[in-house]
C-alpha cells in the first residue's frame, strides 16, 4: 500500500527507455537517473528542488489530515480540510515556480496531484484505518476514519507525521546522492537512509495505545516507505543521462 504513496515524487508511471550508457540514481534500487552534458548540474538542481518541495508538500497534507482528525474527534463530524490543503499546494507552486533549468520530462503539478491523491486514499485509509468511531475522517475526498479516542489519535497522527518524516528524510538521501555521482563522488546513500529508518523506529517505539489495524503493520512500515520513495523518484529524476529527455 505504501509503495504506492509518494509524497516524495511520488508517481509511478513509465518515462521510457534510457540509454544503455544510462547512470542510475542511487545505489541500484532507485528509479530515475542522473542527467549528464552541459545543463547537467542545472537540471540536477531543478530536479531536486521539486523532490523536496514534494516531500514538504505531502508533509503539509500530513498535518491537514491530523488536523481533521483531531477536530472529527472533538465534533463527531467529519471536517473539512479543502482550505489547508490549498495553503499547502499554494506554497508548493511557489516553491517549484522559482526553479529554473527544468526537464521538460518534469511535471510538478503531476507530481503533486498523485502525492495528494495516494495521501487521501492509500495513507489515510492505512493510519485512520479504525471503524470504531464510524465517521469518515474528512470532506469525501479522503479514506478512514476520526479516531475512536485521544490515545488512538496521538498513535494515529504521530504515525503519519514520522511517516512524512521519514520519507523526507529518504528524499534528501537521493538528493545527496545524486549530486555526489554527478560529482564522481562517493556517498553512502544506504547508509544514509538506515539512519532516518533507525530515528522513524525511535520515534515509533514510543507510541503506545495503537488500534490493530495499525501496531501489526508499524515494524514493516520502513521497508514499504523507503521502497515506495525508491519506486517514485522516477518521474522526478527524468532526464536521461544522454543529455536527451525523454517523454
Amino acid at each position: 500500500m505504501l509503495k504506492k504513496l509518494a509524497v516524495v515524487a511520488g508517481i509511478t508511471f513509465a518515462v521510457g527507455a534510457a540509454a544503455l550508457a544510462a547512470t542510475h540514481l542511487g545505489d541500484g534500487d532507485d528509479t530515475g537517473f542522473v542527467p549528464s552534458g552541459p545543463n547537467a548540474k542545472a537540471i540536477l538542481k531543478c530536479e531536486a528542488g521539486v523532490s523536496k518541495a514534494a516531500g514538504k508538500y505531502g508533509a503539509a497534507i500530513v498535518t491537514c489530515h491530523n488536523k481533521a482528525a483531531s477536530a472529527g474527534l472533538k465534533t463527531l463530524t467529519p471536517a473539512d480540510d479543502t482550505a489547508c490543503e490549498s495553503t499547502a499546494l499554494g506554497k508548493y507552486n511557489a516553491s517549484v515556480a522559482k526553479l529554473t533549468g527544468c526537464p521538460p520530462c518534469l511535471d510538478p503539478a503531476a507530481i503533486a496531484a498523485n502525492a495528494k491523491s495516494q495521501l487521501d486514499t492509500a495513507a489515510n485509509a492505512l493510519f485512520f484505518c479504525d471503524k470504531t468511531s464510524g465517521i469518515a475522517l474528512s470532506d469525501g475526498d479522503d479514506s478512514g476514519f476520526v479516531p475512536a479516542s485521544k490515545t488512538t489519535a496521538k498513535c494515529q497522527e504521530g504515525v503519519a507525521k514520522n511517516v512524512a518524516k521519514l520519507e523526507g528524510a529518504i528524499v534528501t538521501c537521493h538528493a545527496k546522492s545524486a549530486g555526489a555521482q554527478l560529482a564522481a563522488k562517493s556517498f553512502d546513500e544506504e547508509g544514509c537512509e538506515t539512519t532516518a529508518e533507525g530515528k522513524f523506529n525511535t520515534a515509533i517505539g514510543k507510541l503506545t495505545g495503537c488500534p490493530t489495524c495499525l501496531s501489526g503493520l508499524l515494524p514493516t512500515l520502513p521497508g514499504l516507505v523507503e521502497g515506495g520513495v525508491d519506486a517514485s523518484s522516477g518521474p522526478t529524476y527524468c532526464a536521461s543521462p544522454s543529455g536527451a529527455f525523454i517523454d
